[in-house]
């Protein structure tokens, strides 16, 4: 970890990695230096996530990380959906509290 770096509850870091960024919570990130590969599914799945509510807290993190435009606008864009799960509630509190670190983002990929 790297120093003031912050891992969000219920978050997965791959073995032999290195986190250089705040890692939100229920994420999954691993590589040699950690890139966010999506949500923790196996653990909110122990923790009772029902099938709709994973559905949800899915579709947040696709608008979120992976929609169009840059990453500022999907923030703004997906703040309304605070209220429809506190996962997602938590997710948008991590990143609004986050002061020292850049956020462990998912890699860049090219247009599909």
């Amino acid at each position: 970890m790297h120093q003031f770096a912050r891992i969000g509850s219920q978050v997965i870091v791959g073995g032999l990695s290195g986190a250089r960024g705040d890692i939100i919570p229920f994420g999954l990130a691993s590589g040699q230096h950690a890139m966010l590969e999506g949500l923790n599914v196996i653990g909110m799945k122990r923790r009772k996530f029902t099938r709709e509510r994973l559905a949800t807290v899915r579709a947040f993190y696709k608008k979120l990380f992976h929609g169009p435009g840059i990453f500022a606008e999907r923030l703004a864009a997906v703040q309304g959906l605070a209220s429809e799960d506190p996962a997602i509630a938590d997710i948008l509190t991590f990143i609004a509290n986050g002061k020292h670190r850049p956020l462990c983002l998912p890699a860049a990929t090219g247009p599909d």
